[in-house]
């Protein structure tokens, strides 16, 4: 690591580094796996130093200096390396926490990382080269021993994973009402309090609630309930279009078109028209709501205009 880059590295844990230096650090930092795997060794050193005591949380927007000092060892430390691993997180564009625990020889050493999209997607690097896609309002949190035994995580929200394939360690989600055991795939998982929904895109998994388990591979989905009691979904391509902004639909009920879009969208819309006679065969690549409701109302022979709710359909 250059002298360089550790600068830029402390002026972004001081929250005052400039737009075109944040994007020279993302680039440092998304150019290898080196750097990021730099992250995932210091975590481990520090794991094995000791039994956790005391749980104490630091914000990343403090200085750097004051960092130190919170974290005041009784041996010599490389400070260019934790600086790596408390902005590799952050340097994407998410929000991050970082935590530490006090051991009983009083040293501190890292436990949990969690990343949080509060405003909008975003993509996280993880050290193992898994990607995930985390959706807007969501939460992912990695175990302290991700890597050793197993590679856990847990999720609140909605995320898009495409594991990295490692036969020997597996990779595991953890939800409120559901447990996903992979060892290399790509699948997506939406949870709330009450449900799990998972559908994979390719490769196997396991998929467990707390009454059974379900094994599904490509194109295959599934749901765990409140009670835990995991039973078979619909695979639907358009659960995945928050991540790729890809609307699909194939002889559809516009009715059902039209609550996939208010989905996608987050937009009310109403209709004075019984949509369910409609029938639809279309694909949206990535357009504004406007231009789809332009495009099916040009197919069918209706009209849309814009309410203070969100837009209304009718006939011409």
């Amino acid at each position: 690591m250059t002298e360089e880059i550790m600068l830029l590295i402390v002026a972004d844990l001081k929250n005052s580094v400039s737009k075109s230096d944040k994007e020279k650090l993302n680039s440092w930092v998304e150019e290898s796996s080196v750097n990021a795997q730099e992250y995932y060794e210091i975590r481990v050193a520090w794991e094995k130093s000791g039994k956790v005591k005391t749980l104490v949380s630091i914000n990343l927007d403090e200085e750097w200096v004051l960092l130190k000092e919170k974290l005041i060892p009784s041996r010599r430390i490389n400070w260019s390396q934790w600086a790596v691993a408390a902005s590799v997180a952050m340097l994407i564009g998410f929000s991050s926490v970082f935590y530490f625990s006090k051991n009983s020889d009083g040293l501190t050493e890292f436990t949990n990382v969690e990343y949080i999209s509060e405003t909008g997607k975003k993509t996280i690097s993880l050290a193992d080269g898994t990607i995930v896609n985390l959706n807007t309002n969501s939460a992912l949190t990695i175990a302290q021993n991700f890597g050793e035994k197993t590679r856990t995580v847990k999720l609140n929200g909605e995320a898009f994973f495409n594991v990295a394939k490692n036969p020997n360690v597996p990779f595991v989600v953890i939800t409120d009402k559901a447990k996903t055991k992979v060892l290399g795939t790509a699948f997506n998982i939406n949870t709330s309090s009450k449900t799990t929904k998972i559908q994979v895109e390719h490769g196997k998994v396991s998929f467990s609630g707390q009454k059974n388990s379900l094994i599904l591979e490509k194109e295959m989905s599934a749901e765990s309930d409140e009670n835990g009691m995991v039973t078979r979904g619909v695979y639907d391509i358009n659960n995945f279009a928050w991540r790729t902004g890809v609307l699909k639909f194939k002889n559809k009920p516009l009715n059902e078109v039209i609550n996939t879009i208010q989905i996608h969208f987050g937009v009310f819309i109403a209709s004075k028209e019984n949509l369910s006679d409609y029938k639809l065969t279309a694909t949206f690549d990535n357009l504004k709501i406007e231009n789809v409701l332009a495009e099916i109302s040009l197919i069918h022979q209706l009209q849309y205009e814009k309410t203070a709710q969100g837009f209304i359909i009718k006939k011409k």
